[in-house]
């Protein structure tokens, strides 16, 4: 089944587009070291179907047979209840070029959700310093992402610094205005966050 499914709830919304469970496939680092030789590669952590981790791979090889993987996702807001909305740049290896209002990514192979979820929000907007409150866990899949998340909300109104190799523009938005551009499908916006919008009812969180 592809969509989201929320760890521990009853609340599953399934993207009928696309059917079948997708294989977990391992990743033979014996196998795969020759085409590595010479190459410094990100290695990220892998999840298996209940959560549990299930080892390692390259980030190129996770993306290409898009494997289960574990990830975090941050809801940045302000103490005016608006909501930090982000573009990723067009060179990312996964849904360049869409708004995302969740920062965050992927967990780096040994990294805990936590560790993971406070590097991913220094480096994407230079946020450091911050409580995170935890939101829930969730699992994600469709045909081109995997991944079992942490979800997080932290509240922010210092300022924000863009990695420009992740985001390409950002700014506060009231959250009327990110379910508008929800709605507005000339507007390419992350699966996994609208997902993940509705499911957790994230406006409810930023209402000062």
């Amino acid at each position: 089944m592809t969509g989201l499914s929320i760890c521990g709830a009853r609340y599953t919304r399934h993207n009928p587009e696309r059917a079948g469970d997708i294989p977990t496939p391992g990743w033979d680092l014996a196998q795969g070291s020759e085409k590595l030789a010479g190459m410094t590669e990100e290695m990220v952590a892998l999840y298996d179907a209940d959560g549990h981790p299930s080892g390692q791979a390259p980030r190129s090889v996770m993306r290409r047979e898009n494997l289960r993987h574990g990830a975090t996702g941050i809801l940045v807001s302000n103490s005016a209840g608006q909501v930090y909305v982000h573009r990723r740049t067009d060179t990312k290896d996964v849904y360049p070029g869409h708004h995302d209002f969740a920062a965050g990514g992927v967990m780096a192979a040994g990294e805990e959700p936590l560790e993971s979820a406070r590097r991913e929000l220094a480096e994407e907007l230079g946020i450091n310093g911050v409580e995170l409150h935890p939101v829930g866990e969730a699992d994600y899949r469709d045909e081109r992402l995997d991944m079992h998340a942490w979800l997080y909300h932290v509240v922010w109104d210092g300022p924000v610094v863009h990695q420009a190799s992740e985001v390409a523009w950002g700014g506060w938005m009231d959250p009327d205005q990110v379910q508008a551009m929800i709605d507005d499908p000339q507007v390419p916006v992350m699966p996994d966050a609208v997902a993940v919008w509705e499911a957790f009812d994230w406006p409810s969180l930023v209402r000062p």
